[in-house]
């Protein structure tokens, strides 16, 4: 005996053609305990021709391929079709969930995406209409999702780089305006500097920075920033080494500039300064010969750890008590484009470092007598320093670890402090400029001005970099002898 048809005549008629017998509605063959929902109680959407539905006793349901509702049938109110008029899924009465939403039609965009082998973003995920949430800021800052891993927040208030473990500013400490003791000295000379800085910019107090009271200088101050507005990881370091080579009155500073990744980065940072200690040793502390070796030295070791492609540039200083007078002497070796800038007593500035970039003249004939060329301002068409450890698939290209090295009598001359920065602060900041800023900031930490420590110096310069453009990581320190 035959169960009679839930289904209309016109709906089986309507029915018939594209789907195939195997999926036809059940027969009396079938075994069911009940009988099976009208279409009418199926959801209405597009879907591939082979595309089924079970119902609750595991009936193999069709579902039609497009073409007109069954008759009584009503469109839901989503344009999705995924919900109904009381809010609640109507796949939920039968153990399924949703479809993925499906893209009609046929565009460059979904080819493009089927020709990468890729499956299409909802439009709501697009780089131009990403919505503004919580998860995609960073201090006040709008992070694209769907390409960087959103922040991971402290329960201090304070959030995380990515994948880095330094601290940020929140999104709840970030200013538009200059410091808030502007009637203070500092505040105006920054003031006068930057003029009014760009929205979205941190405070210099909610900068990442510190200050060290050390046996062989005064204070070692530092500050460093991701920038993560232009840049996703933090290659810049600095290392600071008090009491070294076992000499109190010997102290170690470094400032590190990577590329292409931090392979090489991480092996400078942990190995540098030890090597350099060794040479010291063997040469009988002849500290420009040590520093030459040292260089050369640590290049070789990243050549055998396979930095092929990824390198650093090196600025070393090293501060140390010489001769019977005891007067305290500054050695500087440099590769790269980091730069030491000197703050003399009359507050007049002598760069200690040279530049090695591909378009310095005297660079760019050194590289061409080793048998290199210069593309398009790069060595190889590839790098744009001409002299950094590591990026050894460049050495025959003219490209060299040798660094320039250059001592100071602190003491004879008088000099105040020295400033060693990435090229994240020079880029948009001069050698007076960054003089000002951070003599302006101890100036009013010697006067009991300063709203803060003495790290101000170093903060103030990175703050000073953030407000005036700079896309690249920033790190700054500050030596007061």
């Amino acid at each position: 005996m035959h169960r009679p048809s839930p289904f209309s005549a016109a709906a089986r008629e309507s029915l018939a053609s594209p789907i195939s017998p195997s999926l036809a509605a059940p027969s009396s063959s079938t075994p069911s305990s009940r009988t099976p929902p009208p279409i009418s109680a199926l959801p209405h959407h597009r879907s591939s021709p082979s595309h089924a539905l079970h119902d609750q006793h595991g009936a193999r349901r069709p579902v039609r391929s497009g073409g007109s509702s069954p008759p009584g049938h009503k469109a839901p109110p989503s344009s999705s079709g995924h919900s109904n008029a009381t809010g609640r899924s109507p796949f939920a009465a039968y153990g399924q969930q949703p479809p993925p939403q499906r893209f009609g039609g046929d565009s460059p965009t979904l080819r493009g995406y089927q020709r990468a082998g890729q499956s299409p973003s909802p439009p709501s995920v697009e780089r131009s209409s990403f919505p503004a949430t919580i998860e995609g800021l960073k201090g006040g800052r709008m992070h694209d999702a769907a390409h960087t891993p959103p922040p991971s927040y402290s329960p201090v208030g304070r959030q995380m780089d990515f994948g880095l473990g330094r601290e940020s500013p929140s999104p709840g400490s970030v200013r538009s305006t200059p410091t808030a003791a502007a009637s203070r000295g500092l505040a105006g000379t920054l003031t006068r500097a930057l003029g009014m800085p760009p929205p979205g910019i941190p405070s210099a107090n909610a900068l990442s920075g510190a200050a060290r009271a050390m046996s062989a200088v005064r204070w070692f101050l530092h500050c460093e920033e991701t920038n993560p507005r232009f840049r996703n990881q933090m290659e810049d370091a600095c290392v600071c080494v008090d009491n070294f080579a076992n000499e109190r009155t010997t102290a170690f500073f470094a400032v590190y500039d990577g590329h292409g990744g931090r392979q090489a980065l991480d092996y400078v940072i942990r190995k540098l300064h030890d090597v350099l200690v060794h040479e010291l040793v063997r040469s009988d502390f002849d500290v420009k010969t040590s520093l030459e070796k040292t260089f050369l030295k640590i290049d070789d070791q990243l050549r055998l750890n396979g930095s092929w492609n990824a390198g650093t540039t090196a600025t070393v200083f090293v501060v140390r008590r010489e001769g019977h007078s005891n007067k305290q002497m500054l050695y500087c070796a440099n590769v790269g484009d980091s730069r030491g800038v000197l703050v003399r007593a009359d507050n007049s500035t002598l760069r200690l470092t040279q530049e090695h970039k591909a378009t310095d003249a005297h660079e760019a004939e050194r590289v061409t007598r080793a048998g290199g060329i210069i593309l398009r301002n790069r060595v190889g068409g590839q790098l744009a320093v001409s002299r950094a450890l590591g990026d050894h698939s460049l050495k025959s290209e003219g490209l060299t670890a040798f660094p320039h090295v250059v001592k100071r009598d602190v003491t004879a001359n008088r000099d105040r402090f020295l400033i060693a920065a990435s090229d994240g602060l020079w880029d948009v900041l001069d050698d007076s400029e960054a003089a000002e800023i951070a003599g302006a900031a101890l100036g009013s930490m010697m006067d009991g001005e300063g709203a803060s420590g003495p790290e101000m110096a170093a903060k103030n310069l990175v703050y000073a970099a953030l407000s005036k453009g700079s896309r690249d990581n920033i790190i700054a320190v500050v030596v007061v002898f």
